[in-house]
């Protein structure tokens, strides 16, 4: 949910082809940061089709993160 401007929460939306391209962004940054097998890649992209918008949005965050952690991005 996203705040408007009389403060109530509205929905986060994500177009059909947003969705994929974040599920395919964070398996490739699990990926790459070693934490996600490449054989378990299907699986995991049935997992992240079960999240609402906004957990897929902070998902793709922490994968993020982890591939700088892993030394894969550098800052």
């Amino acid at each position: 949910m996203t705040p408007n401007n009389n403060g109530i929460e509205k929905p986060l939306r994500l177009s059909d082809q947003t969705r994929a391209r974040a599920q395919a962004q964070v398996i490739d940054n699990l990926i790459r940061a070693g934490v996600l097998l490449r054989r378990e890649a299907a699986r995991y992209g049935k997992l992240l089709d079960s999240y609402d918008n906004r957990t897929l949005v902070r998902v793709m965050e922490v994968s993020h993160e982890l591939r700088i952690a892993a030394g894969e991005i550098l800052t």
